[in-house]
């Protein structure tokens, strides 16, 4: 590998660093009076909720056509929505958190483990795992004054991490070993997330 290539895939990863720094801590714990504003902020505001859209979106992009993709992302997508109405309807178990750092654990071992699966199933493990976190927001939105725009601003960025995701992954899943490196790396801020 020439060292400008060195150069710039250091560039490249300290920018991606960098946009996880400011949300440390959790996103969930209690937020204002709502809005689109709001919702948008929100999957920015969690290293919990970056980290699970974008592994998510590079384990994505391991599917074999556009046509795969768009359809894992519309299941998460979906089963976000679907978490969101749950929550809103009351459903609150008190350990919501853990099965979120379960789902970002588990896609950075589906990163490790680098395999192929059926589209029926890349669909339904996006679909579970973002019902975990439509579950914690919609935990949120009955005491916000716009749900309906903070709904939008959540799903609007949140397609906007998987879509980023997903484009992380066309180049990451070009070499075996990066795809491998992937995975230990969402691994590894799994365990600083469980760890804050």
């Amino acid at each position: 590998m020439k060292q400008y290539q060195k150069q710039r895939i250091v560039q490249v990863g300290a920018c991606v660093a960098a946009c996880f720094l400011p949300g440390l801590a959790f996103a969930h714990p209690g937020h204002g009076t709502g809005g689109f504003v709001e919702g948008w902020a929100h999957p920015f505001g969690g290293l919990d909720h970056m980290v699970g859209m974008v592994s998510m979106g590079i384990w994505t992009a391991m599917a074999s056509s556009y046509r795969q993709r768009a359809a894992v992302l519309a299941a998460f997508l979906a089963g976000m929505l679907d978490g969101g109405l749950l929550g809103m309807q009351g459903l609150s178990p008190s350990w919501v958190e853990s099965p979120l750092i379960a789902s970002v654990l588990a896609t950075g071992t589906l990163l490790l483990w680098a395999k192929p699966c059926p589209i029926s199933v890349r669909m339904l493990v996006a679909a579970c795992f973002a019902m975990w976190h439509g579950l914690a927001h919609g935990l949120e939105i009955p005491a916000m004054a716009g749900p309906s725009s903070y709904v939008a601003g959540f799903m609007l960025a949140t397609g906007l991490l998987l879509s980023l995701g997903v484009a992380m992954g066309q180049w990451i899943h070009r070499s075996l070993s990066r795809t491998r490196w992937a995975g230990a790396g969402v691994l590894g801020l799994a365990l600083v997330v469980m760890g804050s």
